[in-house]
């Protein structure tokens, strides 16, 4: 392992669950949250969109603007993130948690920054994130918690084919049936021994993930969520589509791929 994991997902799908098992396991430095990375997206636009708007004056090399590439800039952009994590950490190899959808829209930014970087995605069905959500973060709107859960799955579909670094996407409901075969495949991406391995899955064998009150216990369904008839019309609008993108079904088997 050479290089910083980065963990991104939508809230409530497993990304404290990796983050601890990792931080735990292999001894990396992290914070709880970074939420930091995410800067690099609007400060690329930014220069992408000033040298666009300025294109005629880099014609002339009269301008110094002519002899500046917009690559140079963007690639000063990341050279900056980067250090700022090793001053923070002191070394290339850390875990960054940041989920949420803004997390998962920078990853393709940062590629250069980080050349060993490490990608895990966790996702986990919307009706689960949803009812979790609505637990612990009661002030916000059913409507909007649909919204984040949505945005964060669409975003990684959006930014996954823009990937030239190894990722891995792990569902919470696969950590909590079969921590086994998560941890090998958590093993292969980071490229651990086979006693690293061991202690990974040791891990998730005896420190279950947190399930926000249960909610992975049982067979749920869209029915027995506990929403009423206008909630599970709202999370059908919001939700309904991009459930179905990912394979998710409304009913107790989870995922059309469940036997």
């Amino acid at each position: 392992m050479t290089g910083p994991i980065f963990i991104v997902g939508s809230g409530r799908s497993g990304t404290s669950v990796l983050l601890n098992t990792l931080h735990k396991t292999l001894n990396l430095p992290c914070h709880g949250e970074g939420h930091f990375y995410p800067l690099a997206l609007p400060l690329i636009t930014a220069t992408n969109d000033f040298f666009e708007k300025h294109a005629s004056k880099s014609e002339s090399s009269s301008h110094m603007l002519h002899d500046v590439k917009v690559e140079e800039v963007r690639g000063k952009i990341g050279d900056m993130i980067a250090e700022i994590y090793k001053k923070q950490y002191g070394a290339n190899v850390f875990i960054d948690k940041t989920p949420g959808p803004t997390g998962i829209e920078a990853i393709p930014f940062i590629q250069e920054a980080f050349p060993d970087i490490r990608i895990i995605y966790t996702k986990r069905r919307g009706i689960e994130v949803v009812r979790s959500a609505v637990r612990k973060f009661p002030h916000v709107a059913f409507e909007g918690h649909c919204e984040i859960w949505r945005d964060s799955m669409t975003t990684w579909r959006d930014a996954r084919p823009k990937l030239h670094v190894p990722y891995l996407e792990i569902d919470q409901h696969d950590i909590a049936l079969n921590p086994a075969l998560i941890a090998e495949q958590i093993g292969e991406l980071l490229e651990l021994n086979p006693h690293q391995v061991n202690t990974v899955k040791s891990y998730l064998l005896t420190d279950r993930p947190q399930s926000s009150g249960k909610l992975n216990s049982g067979t749920v369904n869209i029915e027995s969520s506990g929403w009423d008839e206008k909630e599970i019309k709202i999370f059908r609008k919001i939700c309904g589509p991009i459930m179905t993108v990912f394979g998710y079904t409304e009913d107790g088997n989870y995922r059309i791929d469940t036997e």
